[in-house]
């Protein structure tokens, strides 16, 4: 999803960004436009994508991964191009009969899902099987995630 800012004589106009970036990172990014300490603990997954915004120098990418919770237990894991799903589907509510077929949407057989969101962004292509070790690396990322129950913060540039 495409993320706009206007700031008239804070950001330039027309600059472009392939960074994946999270709605949680507007807190962080506030914070430290506004020079406020965010108190200890708070906005664990909050990233300050400042450097994106202004055209500073920075590593790329920002983040490690962005996770997404569509419904219980149902998570994403999306890091780089890659998208993992750790269920059959993704899906928070089923749609209507035809709708699949209409849309060239499959029904997988395997048990979590993986995608390359730049071949294919509409995620009909499932390549867990074609890149297993892929799938396993995301799948321990977003257990690791889960467990410590907030994402890795990168240092500061």
């Amino acid at each position: 999803m495409p993320f706009i800012i206007k700031w008239p004589s804070k950001i330039n106009a027309g600059v472009v960004s392939n960074e994946v970036i999270s709605q949680v990172d507007i807190m962080a990014t506030l914070a430290e436009i506004t020079q406020i300490k965010l108190p200890i603990n708070s906005a664990p997954d909050s990233y300050d994508i400042s450097p994106v915004l202004f055209e500073q120098k920075y590593q790329s990418p920002l983040r490690e991964a962005t996770v997404q919770n569509t419904k219980n237990n149902v998570f994403a894991l999306r890091q780089g191009k890659w998208l993992f799903i750790n269920k059959k589907s993704g899906q928070h509510s089923k749609p209507p009969k035809n709708y699949n077929k209409k849309h060239g949407f499959k029904t997988f057989n395997s048990n979590t899902l993986l995608f390359d969101l730049v071949a294919d962004p509409g995620q009909r292509n499932n390549l867990q099987a074609q890149y297993p070790e892929k799938a396993s690396a995301m799948a321990s990322l977003l257990k690791q995630y889960r467990k410590q129950s907030y994402s890795i913060q990168r240092p500061a540039q």
